[in-house]
């Protein structure tokens, strides 16, 4: 169930990261503002960054877990 959840946000975080790629893309060269739209970009992919880095160890922490644990 949790990998199910884990699947889910790396496929949205994907999708945001492809969004920003391609609106970085229109800007360019296109729009007056582009250095603020560049910082912005910036941060998208850091936080992106950050998220597949907490995903990764969440991903490793569930490894660890037995598959059937006794209750």
């Amino acid at each position: 169930m949790a990998w199910k959840y884990l699947l889910e946000a790396t496929e949205e975080a994907s999708m945001a990261y492809n969004k920003a790629v391609t609106r970085l893309r229109e800007y360019q060269g296109v729009d007056p503002h582009f250095d603020n739209i560049a910082r912005q970009y910036h941060d998208i992919v850091k936080k992106l960054e950050n998220m597949q880095w907490t995903i990764h160890q969440v991903e490793m922490d569930l490894k660890r877990l037995p598959d059937h644990p006794s209750s």
